[in-house]
């Protein structure tokens, strides 16, 4: 009895020890990017030809919103069009660092509508501030009307995108600008206490080159991540642009769902990447170049020219193929049933129907 009994302990303790020993990129395999359905976006118009050059914008209910301040194109940070018929209603804001202006400017896609009026999220990063403009008002009355403006200590990097909770809570991801930023991909910031979720795949012999050059822009490449939030506020998507790999997490930063490829992705040697100049191998490694989030859906855009479609719970839906090369912005009007994106061949915006995920 004694025997059975040690041996028993034994087992117990070598199994606390081999599951406390495993590692922990084995954690991604509960689920796998397996798409039953897929489809082409061959549905299509070339529309707005006259925003060239466009790389930022968002959607914002009944508005299209193009970052575009050339002075060619009439000026003003954001042309703004009607969501149903794309007519053009006018610019919104400038350039400067004077009051109301933005130096610099992204939207992340967060939104709220008061009594008829559209306020859209502008994180003006280079100033450190996060400001609600309010874009109907701004249209109306032809100068840009400003609702509220929350400011960010330049220590949290919060220079990419950023989203407002409640009580003036933040979340964000950084780009890595400060050494000690951009280690894990999610970050609440509360009651002034930041907080930071989730992880980042290793990336092996990296320090050897560490020794050799400052590979401190290189990891910020590396673990550079898109982050959207669920208009409802509730859950939040993370993807890798260098990684095979998307998370989904809930509002308290708890994981909902790892989603990677069908056997797991493969982590990086560094030595595959960089030589010992620093110089890149030309090995190609990319995949989620932007994600955008609906209520319904997470929409993962990738290097291969396809639109990876999950729900809130990191299920696969659908995986869309556009028809030649696109790029950013992307934007998706679900209620209206188009997806917009940048023509890299063709410079303009093209509009895509999305029959192919409505008929599915």
């Amino acid at each position: 009895m004694r025997l059975v009994l040690i041996r028993v302990i034994v087992l117990v303790v070598l199994l606390l020890f081999f599951n406390g020993c495993h590692d922990s990129s084995d954690s991604y395999e509960s689920d796998t990017v397996v798409f039953e359905t897929s489809d082409v976006l061959d549905e299509y118009s070339r529309v707005l030809d006259g925003e060239f050059g466009v790389f930022y914008g968002g959607f914002a209910g009944d508005y299209l919103l193009f970052e575009q301040d050339n002075p060619e194109l009439g000026g003003g940070l954001y042309h703004v069009y009607d969501a149903s018929d794309l007519s053009f209603l006018g610019s919104v804001g400038k350039r400067g660092r004077g009051p109301g202006e933005f130096y610099g400017a992204l939207t992340s896609g967060q939104y709220y509508v008061s009594e008829g009026e559209t306020i859209a999220w502008v994180n003006d990063a280079p100033q450190f501030k996060i400001s609600a403009v309010n874009f109907t008002k701004s249209l109306e009355k032809g100068q840009i009307v400003i609702e509220e403006v929350i400011k960010h200590d330049p220590k949290h990097d919060f220079m990419n995108v950023l989203f407002v909770l409640e009580d003036s809570m933040l979340a964000g991801y950084q780009p890595g600008f400060h050494p000690s930023a951009n280690e894990q991909p999610l970050h609440f910031l509360r009651d002034g206490v930041m907080r930071h979720y989730g992880s980042y795949p290793e990336v092996k012999n990296i320090d050897n080159l560490k020794k050799k050059f400052n590979m401190a822009p290189l990891i910020a490449i590396v673990n550079r991540s898109k982050l959207v939030m669920k208009p409802s506020q509730d859950r939040f998507a993370v993807a890798m642009e260098y990684y095979d790999k998307l998370d989904v997490f809930d509002s308290e930063g708890n994981i909902v769902a790892t989603v990677v490829p069908p056997g797991g992705y493969e982590e990086y040697n560094a030595d595959d990447l960089w030589d010992s100049q620093g110089k890149g191998t030309g090995a190609e490694r990319e995949y989620y170049q932007d994600l955008v989030a609906t209520d319904s859906y997470i929409y993962g855009f990738m290097a291969n020219d396809k639109v990876r479609v999950f729900d809130w719970d990191g299920d696969p839906v659908i995986e869309l193929a556009f028809p030649f090369d696109v790029g950013r912005p992307y934007m998706v009007d679900e209620e209206r049933g188009w997806l917009y994106a940048n023509d890299m061949t063709n410079e303009g915006i093209v509009r895509f129907s999305l029959n192919p995920l409505i008929s599915n």
